[in-house]
C-alpha cells in the first residue's frame, strides 16, 4: 500500500505531467532503485517549437520524441536571470 505522504505528493502533481497511473508494484520498485542509467539530453539535436517562455533562463518547448509529441522545460545554461514576478 502507498503510504499516505506518497499519496499527497502524488496527488499534487499537475494532471499533465501524470502519464500513467503508478501501481503499488511499480512504486516498490522505484523505492528498491540504487542505481539507474542516467538519461539525458545534452548533446543531442532537436527540431523544437518555443511554447512557453518562463523567464529569461526556462523555456517550455514541444517536440518529437520516441515518435510522440512531447514536451520539455529547458533551463538555458551559463545563462542566469532574475525569476519572473507573479502577481
Amino acid at each position: 500500500m502507498i503510504d499516505t505522504a506518497t499519496k499527497t505528493i502524488l496527488h499534487e502533481i499537475p494532471h499533465e505531467y501524470v502519464k500513467q497511473p503508478i501501481s503499488q508494484d511499480n512504486y516498490n520498485q522505484l523505492l528498491s532503485i540504487k542505481d539507474a542509467e542516467e538519461f539525458s539530453l545534452n548533446y543531442k539535436i532537436f527540431l523544437a517549437k518555443v511554447v512557453k517562455v518562463t523567464d529569461g533562463d526556462t523555456v517550455k518547448v514541444a517536440l518529437i520524441f520516441n515518435s510522440r509529441p512531447t514536451k520539455f522545460i529547458i533551463r538555458l545554461n551559463g545563462i542566469d536571470t532574475p525569476e519572473t514576478r507573479k502577481g
